[in-house]
């Protein structure tokens, strides 16, 4: 379980090393952390098969996803085809 809620710079960086090595990790909370893009979720995806939950947003606004501009709906259907808990 790994939180980094709310870092507003480098979170790609912090995304990609997590990927890295943390292989077992299941749950990955990145809530408001708006520079998140496809690469850095693909790589969360690829480096951390375990992984089912992944925490966007803590308040459970309408629209959320909108707030995460840089992630395409094409990452968006992978997290859901993959059964990865999205929040």
């Amino acid at each position: 379980m790994i939180f980094i809620a709310d870092i507003k710079t480098n979170v790609r960086s912090v995304l990609f090393s997590i990927a890295k090595s943390c292989k077992n990790l299941t749950f990955l909370n990145i809530t408001d952390c708006f520079d998140v893009d496809d690469e850095a979720v693909l790589s969360i995806v690829n480096g951390c098969p375990k992984i089912d939950c992944i925490i966007f947003n803590k308040y459970d606004e309408p629209n959320w996803k909108q707030s995460f501009s840089l992630i395409s709906q094409n990452t968006w259907d992978l997290l859901e085809r993959k059964n990865i808990d999205i929040k």
